[in-house]
């Protein structure tokens, strides 16, 4: 952690970070007070923290709550990875929808047409029965399986945990429950 050095008060001790990202040193500042500074992965050089503290105590509480939550979060990231590569269990002629929009709710329905792999599906946009209130400008939607939108074409899409398909940066789907979905429009 070189690129750190200067940011290291003299006399600064190396704290243990039990197996953590975190590089912590502890010290005394200049005008007498308990302090620390903290670094974790790669925000070298900006540190975390950079406190003066009450007493010792204080300070190693503070620590090891700063080192207790860069832990979780290793775990945390090791179980996404796991998850990921857990294979999905969709079926072809499975029924997945979106619902996504600012201002309005937009739903959206695909069908899985093909099982690529165990992380990738092939979906394709259903086209729908809707029921709309026009004075409420919302109504009620549902696929028509087997029915697809005029001019749509298949997809290839990667499955997440849970059977999470990212559709584009601002939605997704999901498997759909089989109830009718609400849905608005603006204007």
């Amino acid at each position: 952690m070189t690129e750190v050095a200067r940011y290291i008060p003299e006399g600064a001790t190396l704290v243990d970070a039990r197996g953590t990202d975190a590089v912590i040193y502890s010290y005394t500042s200049r005008d007498g007070k308990t302090a620390a500074i903290g670094f974790h992965g790669d925000k070298k050089p900006k540190s975390d923290f950079h406190n003066t503290y009450f007493n010792e105590a204080h300070r190693e509480k503070c620590i090891n709550e700063f080192i207790d939550g860069r832990a979780r979060r290793a775990e945390a990231v090791a179980q996404r990875r796991i998850d990921r590569s857990k294979p999905h269990d969709l079926k072809v002629g499975q029924i997945m929808f979106s619902s996504w929009g600012y201002d309005q709710t937009n739903i959206d329905y695909y069908e899985v047409v093909e099982v690529v792999g165990k992380n990738t599906v092939r979906i394709q946009s259903l086209t729908q029965k809707t029921d709309y209130d026009s004075a409420a400008m919302a109504g009620m939607c549902e696929p028509v399986p087997g029915v697809y939108e005029k001019g749509s074409k298949p997809m290839l899409k990667r499955v997440s945990a849970g059977n999470y398909i990212r559709l584009t940066s601002f939605s997704g789907a999901s498997v759909w429950d089989g109830r009718p979905r609400h849905y608005s429009t603006y204007g």
